[in-house]
């Protein structure tokens, strides 16, 4: 259950951080596949070796109201040290395995594992949390909401102060959408795009998908019909309960953009999320793609704007008619 709660608060953090520059198109493009480089322990930072290693470590906490920070730290499936620092930047790296014995000799010497074992829920928004495994298999954990002490909040300065040392050279983690599957690369540089200019903070969020062009690609893209698909493609939200959706099809000829937007605009699934509706659509082509965007709030009229943004044409903006 500590654990849990740690993983929860660590998603709050990376929810609610803002501090990751201004986006440009180039930096959300394919290529920029970050945290894949395997970095080597910085020359300024001394190599050590302990007896039983970290291999999963997380501890939050806030620092000042409404600025959540969080430091990670776990063995991925490679073997290799992933790092993550969220503070006023966020940063994430992956090094090589002996990163672990230096955050954890650093992690005894802040002195948060005198806190092994306590819990303080207290009124009040102020939080911290500390998770940690071993090798071993052993564990310790600690956490506090309502009031932190003050020798809690000093380890994790001075653990923070470490990881800031030793991601110093990492550039700044720029959020990107994770891509499943082989997409369009014209359609997956057009979504990124239009995310980098929509600016949504939780872009890291959603999930780019291929949708094959087969028997069931008609109902999977929101069209009567696939005759003159060449492909499709669909950016959702992986785990947040909000309706909202994108999709762009590409098309054999340029002059079906427009039927295919009609297409579109007559086949709105407003309610084909669970438990919530889209209140907005928009369809729109550009070339040989058609675009149809279904939505609700601030993630569907952020996108709407950097569609228009984009430099697509055409674009009819609808209301779901229940709402």
């Amino acid at each position: 259950m500590k654990r849990l709660i740690a993983i929860l608060l660590c998603f709050v953090v990376v929810i609610g951080c803002t501090a990751c520059g201004n986006r440009t198109d180039e930096e959300l493009l394919p290529e920029d596949n970050q945290g894949s480089e395997v970095y080597p322990l910085p020359d300024h930072i001394e190599a050590v070796t302990v007896e039983n290693p970290v291999t999963y470590m997380i501890v939050s906490t806030v620092k000042k109201a409404g600025e959540p920070v969080s430091l990670t730290a776990n063995l991925d499936e490679n073997g290799q040290g992933h790092v993550e620092y969220v503070g006023g930047e966020k940063k994430v790296a992956t090094f090589e395995p002996e990163v672990l014995h230096g955050i954890t000799e650093k992690l005894q010497k802040s002195g948060l594992l005198d806190f092994d074992g306590q819990s303080q829920q207290t009124e009040g928004e102020a939080y911290a949390s500390l998770y940690v495994e071993y090798e071993d298999g052993s564990t310790a954990s600690a956490d506090f909401t309502g009031e932190v002490p003050e020798k809690f909040r000093e380890g994790y300065d001075a653990l923070e102060e470490y990881f800031k040392d030793l991601t110093k050279d990492v550039p700044v983690y720029v959020p990107q959408p994770e891509v499943v599957g082989t997409v369009n690369s014209e359609v997956l540089a057009e979504m990124h795009r239009i995310l980098s200019k929509s600016e949504i903070e939780a872009v890291d969020t959603l999930t780019i998908t291929d949708i094959p062009v087969d028997e069931n690609f008609a109902q999977a893209a929101g069209l009567s019909s696939a005759e003159g698909i060449t492909s499709g493609t669909s950016c959702a939200p992986m785990m947040l309960s909000t309706a909202y959706s994108f999709v762009i099809v590409t098309v054999e000829d340029d002059d079906d953009t427009d039927d295919v937007c009609d297409d579109f605009a007559k086949n709105m699934e407003w309610n084909k999320w669970v438990c919530v509706s889209a209140s907005n659509g928009l369809v729109a082509e550009k070339g040989n793609m058609a675009l149809c965007l279904m939505g609700t709030g601030d993630f569907y009229d952020k996108t709407a704007n950097a569609i228009k943004a984009a430099g697509w044409d055409d674009i009819e903006e609808l209301k779901n008619p229940d709402m």
